[in-house]
């Protein structure tokens, strides 16, 4: 039988909970049934170190907004040549460019959304344009992955046409790869720590994660230092933060392989606004490091437990936040019950392997 052929399409490829899937999608699904091939809007040099070397790319360098109209039409002009079955994409922007260039040429289009779409559409400068031309894309979809029933709610509150043809795939993550990577020392911090992941933005509300650290020195009398993996534009303004705080912050920037950082330390928190997907969290109960997040909107509570597989505190002051931290930092029964269970977790709910069966099904599924 000869394999279906797909082409894929993907903002980047770098750091992100959708890169990450992208690159296990294309590192482990089935090539006896599927032929995929994969185009990056933004070139970012390290393409070729993050996908498997038999899958071939293709760049559309849209470097800017002006230049997105070009890489539209060299995605059409790469789609009539190599006359794919199927285009899968993933991100909004990837999304409009697949679902004109499925329009234009008969192909069907799967799309996956990673993030909260009621959200996402407020961020551009005109909304009611970007709903109308998001609304065309999505309706157009043979089908629309959402990461979890949070994310399939956040697109149906937008465009409630789609619910017939909207799924739910949980992100998986490579259990083997993350603890064998977590077993090199690449950054060592020699003191006892809090630790956090993402990007430095307002919506990650690491001005809270700082508040909550310095609440649990001064209450418990401790002197925990924080590590925050990432890199934005929230940066100085962190580093400031902290400074009033009193509290020992480290930036280490992003970091190709965080996850030693995250083995090493205490606790792992997150605060974001919304999460659509807690990945990072899945990677930091598989690093056997203990979650204790806030109850925000989106997807945390399909994956987390507040008592089972972590703590969520009763609320979003920084006082509550630190006497959950405090709870893991002193009873060790608690810590250790929570990692396990959270390990099984992982192991049972979200593995590479679950995530690629349901890819593979629904990749290879006639139109």
């Amino acid at each position: 039988m000869t394999p279906k052929k797909v082409l894929c399409i993907i903002n980047s490829i770098s750091a992100g909970g959708a890169e990450q899937v992208l690159q296990n999608i294309l590192r482990y699904y089935n090539r006896d049934c599927l032929s995929l091939e994969i185009c990056v809007l933004h070139k970012t040099g390290k393409e070729r170190f993050l996908i498997v070397a038999d899958v071939p790319i293709h760049y559309l360098y849209a470097e800017s907004w002006g230049w997105y109209a070009g890489a539209l039409i060299r995605f059409i002009v790469l789609t009539v040549r190599i006359k794919p079955s199927l285009l899968f994409s993933s991100l909004v922007k990837s999304n409009i460019i697949a679902a004109i260039a499925g329009w234009l040429t008969g192909i069907p289009v799967v799309m996956s959304e990673h993030g909260p779409t009621h959200l996402y559409i407020n961020d551009y400068a005109y909304p009611c344009i970007a709903r109308a031309i998001m609304k065309m894309a999505y309706t157009s979809a043979r089908n629309i992955i959402a990461v979890s029933q949070a994310g399939k709610e956040s697109i149906l509150s937008v465009f409630p046409k789609c619910r017939e043809r909207i799924m739910v795939i949980h992100n998986g993550i490579d259990i083997d790869e993350i603890q064998k990577k977590a077993a090199f020392a690449q950054f060592i911090i020699r003191t006892p720590y809090v630790v956090a992941c993402g990007r430095l933005s307002p919506e990650k509300n690491f001005s809270l994660l700082i508040e909550s650290v310095a609440a649990l020195n001064s209450t418990y009398s401790l002197d925990y230092p924080l590590c925050i993996i990432g890199e934005g534009s929230q940066r100085e303004e962190l580093t400031h933060l902290a400074r009033q705080r009193g509290v020992r912050l480290t930036l280490p920037g992003f970091i190709d392989n965080p996850y030693p950082i995250i083995a090493g330390g205490k606790a792992f928190v997150m605060t974001s606004f919304y999460e659509s997907f807690p990945l990072v969290a899945l990677e930091a109960m598989t690093c056997r490091t203990t979650v204790v997040a806030i109850n925000s909107p989106g997807g945390i509570r399909e994956v987390l437990r507040d008592g089972e597989n972590c703590l969520i505190p009763a609320g979003v002051h920084p006082q509550e936040i630190a006497e959950s931290l405090n709870r893991i930092l002193t009873d060790t029964l608690l810590d250790q019950c929570l990692t396990q269970t959270a390990a099984n977790d992982v192991k049972k709910h979200f593995s590479v392997q679950l995530m690629i069966h349901q890819y593979d099904d629904i990749l290879s599924r006639k139109s």
